[in-house]
């Protein structure tokens, strides 16, 4: 149950999280008020539903297509380079190759890539909050 609201609070999808709440309310009624075995089973094979709602539902949100290469073009000398952009992380630092200048996210961005980028960062492109 705390799974499910931990990962409620980073895709905002609610039904997972409702179905949960219903089978912990259900094993809670089955410890404490009556026991049952059938119902302690609906409890426990719902929760286990709802967390492979949740995963499955997540796996094909990351499988829907980010653009993971983007071309970095560095504002002091115009060189222009091509990188993979990480999934797991913002990059909030890039030395130029040719200049050796250091980039840093300009300001309302959320990473190099945004910034200079010719795509945005993959967690943005999905429509999430980055780096949260």
């Amino acid at each position: 149950m705390v799974g499910l609201a931990l990962s409620y609070r980073g895709h905002r999808r609610i039904g997972p999280l409702a179905l949960g709440i219903l089978c912990a309310a259900a094993l809670a009624y089955v410890f404490y008020y009556a026991w049952s075995v059938s119902l302690l089973y609906a409890g426990l094979l719902g929760l286990a539903g709802a967390s492979g709602w949740n995963w499955f539902s997540g796996r094909a949100k990351r499988r829907s297509g980010a653009v993971l290469e983007s071309t970095i073009t560095c504002p002091h000398g115009g060189e222009r380079t091509g990188e993979t952009m990480p999934t797991n992380a913002c990059l909030f630092f890039y030395d130029c190759p040719a200049c050796k200048a250091r980039l840093k996210p300009q300001p309302g961005h959320c990473c190099v890539f945004c910034s200079y980028g010719s795509v945005p960062c993959p967690p943005i492109q999905l429509g999430e909050s980055c780096c949260a």
